[in-house]
């Protein structure tokens, strides 16, 4: 070939690079611009219901809003009001649609309630429409409706337990539609545009000059750009552990709160290690969770923030044994590890020291899962065998870890078909018996297992069947950041669960088929074992939760046990061929778990304030009182919804007579008065 035809060859090739190029940064410029437009355009229509109320019982008040088809739990929100003081009740609308009308459900026990005022007001405060009192009209289970001394008084019926009103002449447009809205900011979203074709037309004018040095100088600018990028991704390591054991610090509190008042009955009643172990609450095993808590409590004096620390520890253990696994699943570890970090001490999952503290609910069995899978790489032939057994055992008991009961006899399962086609008798016996053996220990957690969905009123199948998938979409979602039921949060959810799916399916045909131990057939039982744990750990909490409203999907709790789904994207992306696309993939990972925590969003930080205000004035009032309505009163908080039906009053005199948790930050002249 002569060299003018080569060379005509390859200025077509960079011409036709050089457009494909261009076209990538337009199509990624519109993208980001246009996110930043929609980003604006929701904050500028973002509304919130505002009403001033009084009730004379503790309970669950709930707005609906018709959008479009009607009433109902998706088109909702709940929030939870105390007792015996006026207080201001917030709920946001949906931005950027039209509000047919509002329906107010004052309480869901039966009640005394009083309203002052209700309007809507924006994002900035302004009020946009106000609401008369007049304007609420009884539908149902309320006995009586009258205004006096200013104020809307609703007795509702003895039995009650959904009343509802109707707000007449309730409905409300957008504050602005696309066209108003582009008609005044488009030439915003231009500039964002214009300047994000700018930034990417510069990268690439630098990464082509990087390319055009010699070899020697483009080695050495290799050398700087890794030890950059290395020192960076250490930084920012160090920056999220920081950030982790701070807000455990800040956030914890020492006092029993809530499901922790039920399950330490255990410690109450001194239960012996099996009793701890086998322990059901809810729909799970407390398993070796319960005993690390008796383990924490008695050296610390029932100290709750004792045990938060120790939660934030098990979590960081589970990231350094992810981080060796990763090790072990090769390649070498590089800056994109931090994604590693990012995933596991996500503090979207702050309900686990700020709230509930449940060491088997979701750290102790995410530090077990870790374990399980670096056994399953590093180990062979009857040490891993025993080892996956007993780690089998342990997850069947505590808490959610339950799931790998069913993931463990499929593994074996595998092995058997191996053993059998490689005609290795050994291999056989032992993958078959431990099909058994893990079969067992799965059945075993039904001796003596009673059904309980922890929520009255539970119903399986609801009959709006597509809530299922809808919810463990805003479960996906939620991780990432995503907050809120909106067309985002759905996008989002669903395309994590569609991959979650994939691979789980993929890597699960690939172990069935791969007959030698390699580390890609590793990666692969790997990735099916993450993904598949939190694919059945989601599809279980929808099934158990759909009943509460879409709304509660985005619970901090239901974090910690979706980070192996997580972890097992990761461990894919890493296992990818090396070239472009592996490493826009991983850049595009990392970028959205920064995203993703950085800065927590308003809901998570809105979450935690009242956590911890509410427990710190709940503990400081009952110190000085020692009367639990006082204090729940005075807290505008509830240390526990029933106080009567888990003995509330006879534990706390139990730690005051021990002088354990609450107790244990009391002045001397309470311990003794």
């Amino acid at each position: 070939m002569s060299d003018s035809k080569l060379f005509g060859r390859k200025k077509g090739k960079y011409r036709m690079s050089l457009r494909i190029t261009m076209m990538a940064f337009i199509i990624c410029a519109l993208f980001v611009a246009g996110w930043i437009g929609y980003k604006d355009y929701r904050e500028l229509n973002k509304l919130y219901f505002v009403i001033d109320v009084e009730t004379s019982a503790s309970g669950v008040v709930q707005v609906f809003y018709d959008v479009g088809s009607g009433y109902n739990e998706a088109d909702s929100y709940t929030i939870t009001e105390q007792s015996g003081s006026w207080q201001k009740l917030i709920f946001p609308l949906p931005p950027s649609k039209a509000i047919r009308s509002i329906r107010f459900d004052p309480i869901n026990v039966p009640s005394l309630v009083r309203i002052k005022n209700a309007w809507i007001e924006n994002k900035q405060g302004a009020v946009v429409k106000v609401f008369p009192l007049s304007d609420f009209k009884k539908v149902q289970q309320i006995d009586k409706m009258d205004v006096s001394e200013g104020a809307l008084n609703i007795l509702t019926q003895k039995n009650a337990g959904d009343p509802i009103t109707q707000i007449e002449k309730s409905s409300i447009e957008s504050q602005c539609s696309w066209k108003d809205y582009l008609a005044k900011r488009s030439s915003i979203i231009i500039g964002y545009g214009l300047l994000i074709s700018l930034f990417l037309i510069g990268m690439s004018y630098f990464s082509s000059k990087v390319q055009r040095l010699n070899a020697a100088v483009g080695e050495k600018l290799k050398e700087v750009l890794a030890s950059i990028g290395l020192v960076s991704s250490i930084a920012l390591s160090l920056l999220v552990v920081v950030r982790w054991w701070y807000y455990i610090y800040s956030y914890s509190v020492n006092i029993l709160f809530w499901d922790q008042w039920d399950f330490y009955k255990a410690l109450f009643d001194k239960k012996n290690m099996w009793e701890l172990f086998h322990m059901q609450f809810g729909p799970h095993r407390m398993g070796i969770g319960l005993i690390f808590t008796k383990a924490i409590a008695s050296f610390s004096g029932w100290n709750t923030r004792a045990e938060d620390f120790a939660i934030g520890g098990v979590v960081c253990l589970a990231m350094a044994v992810a981080l060796v696994l990763r090790t072990k699943l090769g390649p070498r570890l590089n800056w994109t590890d931090i994604a590693i970090p990012l995933i596991f001490l996500t503090p979207n999952q702050y309900e686990i020291y700020a709230g509930t503290s449940i060491p088997s609910h979701g750290a102790v069995p995410l530090l077990l899962l870790a374990l399980y899978c670096l056994v399953w790489v590093v180990w062979r032939g009857m040490a891993r065998c025993c080892a996956i057994l007993v780690l089998n055992f342990l997850l069947i008991y505590t808490g959610f870890g339950v799931f790998a009961g069913m993931i463990t006899p499929c593994l074996f399962c595998a092995e058997a078909f191996h053993a059998h086609r490689a005609r290795d008798r050994k291999g056989l016996w032992l993958a078959l018996t431990a099909v058994v053996v893990s079969l067992l220990s799965a059945g075993s957690f039904f001796v003596g297992y009673q059904f309980s969905p922890a929520i009255e009123g539970f119903q399986f199948p609801v009959r709006e069947w597509w809530h299922y998938p809808q919810f463990v979409a805003l479960m996906l979602a939620n991780f990432c950041g995503v907050k809120g039921i909106t067309p985002v949060s759905y996008v989002a959810g669903f395309l994590i669960l569609s991959l979650l799916t994939a691979l789980a399916l993929i890597h699960m045909v690939r172990i069935s088929r791969s007959m030698i131990e390699t580390t890609k057939s590793s990666t692969d039982a790997v990735v099916a074992i993450l993904t598949t744990f939190t694919l059945l750990f989601c599809i279980n909490t929808a099934i158990g939760r759909v009943p509460l409203g879409l709304p509660s999907a985005q619970a901090s709790r239901y974090i910690t046990n979706m980070i192996p789904g997580f972890f097992g994207i990761y461990i894919w992306l890493v296992a990818l061929p090396h070239g472009v696309l592996r490493r826009f993939l991983l850049t595009a990972a990392v970028a959205g778990l920064i995203a993703a925590t950085f800065p927590l969003r308003e809901a998570d930080r809105n979450g935690i304030k009242w956590l911890v205000e509410g427990k710190t004035k709940w503990k400081a009032v009952y110190l000085q009182t020692e009367d639990i309505e006082t204090a729940t009163r005075a807290a505008k908080f509830p240390i526990y919804p029933a106080p009567e039906r888990t003995r509330l009053k006879q534990k706390l005199e139990y730690l005051k007579k021990e002088k354990l948790n609450l107790y244990l930050d009391a002045p001397p002249l309470q311990l003794n008065p």
